[in-house]
């Protein structure tokens, strides 16, 4: 009978150290896209999401503390931490002119997010290298060129880094084309002469390096005016059913309805004023 009795309080011990440890490990496991930004001002920007995986698909997780940095190996810098959006999302900007910590233009950025009750501890890390992008342009005769111009820190060429030239349009942005750059750092273009540009035909360049494992995305962008005068004016005679303004004959009919039903409430109510009243 003891031994049953000391058998079940051991049971008993056992069961409530193994609980704890079982639920800790219910923890779902967080996964991260981290992607590096230098925009076409300046500014850098590091996009970070926070999501876990489920029966459903990936889901991003909202509301996430996230914690970003700059480190070499002699020094780390805290940049801020920023809160996820709904789609599990957190973009930090660091305005142009902020001294990173780099040795050889080369900075790692580094991401924590701390976790909570279910999702784990997740941290992450990229080294981007500093890297300027130019475009220069040039009219040779009809032709119009323009030129991307890629740079590391102290000014030298950097060769064999693909980049796109685009054309920057209402709602998305036109290819011109893409290319890896020479031993020069460059890579020269031919914009299409018969680019719809504004009224006074100015239009907008856009150089981009995308999702390079070494520099990140890169862009810049620079007005020129090579594109076709357009006016944008709306004519009257775009007037029609699908259009924001209808046909004059409709307006006209539309109102002579109105016309017509006005007349037949003010005569009918004519008409009952008018019925004698007993007495």
């Amino acid at each position: 009978m003891k031994l049953s009795y000391k058998l079940v309080l051991v049971l008993a011990c056992t069961l409530l150290f193994i609980m704890p440890d079982s639920n800790a490990q219910k923890k779902e496991k967080a996964r991260n896209k981290f992607e590096y930004e230098k925009l076409h001002n300046g500014n850098r920007k590091l996009s970070a999401r926070i999501f876990v995986k489920t029966n459903s698909g990936l889901v991003g997780v909202p509301g996430a503390e996230v914690s970003f940095a700059a480190e070499t190996d002699s020094s780390k810098v805290k940049l801020g931490k920023v809160t996820t959006d709904e789609d599990g999302w957190a973009y930090l900007i660091i305005e142009k002119g902020y001294s990173l910590p780099q040795i050889e233009g080369k900075t790692s950025f580094g991401l924590t997010y701390a976790g909570n009750d279910s999702i784990k501890r997740l941290t992450d890390d990229m080294d981007i290298i500093d890297v300027d992008l130019a475009i220069k342009l040039d009219e040779d005769g009809d032709e119009k060129i323009a030129t991307l111009v890629v740079t590391d820190f102290e000014g030298q060429p950097v060769d064999r880094t693909k980049v796109k030239l685009f054309v920057k349009r209402l709602y998305s942005l036109l290819p011109i084309g893409d290319e890896r750059t020479d031993s020069t750092g460059m890579v020269a273009f031919s914009v299409p002469e018969d680019i719809p540009g504004d009224t006074k035909g100015n239009i907008t360049l856009v150089g981009v390096i995308e999702r390079d494992r070494k520099f990140g995305n890169v862009e810049t962008r620079q007005d020129v005016s090579w594109g076709i005068p357009n006016s944008y004016t709306v004519s009257e005679e775009m007037r029609n059913l699908w259009t924001q303004s209808a046909p004059t004959w409709m307006q006209v009919m539309v109102f002579g309805v109105f016309i017509v039903v006005a007349v037949f409430f003010f005569y009918a109510l004519y008409q009952v004023v008018m019925i004698p009243k007993d007495r």
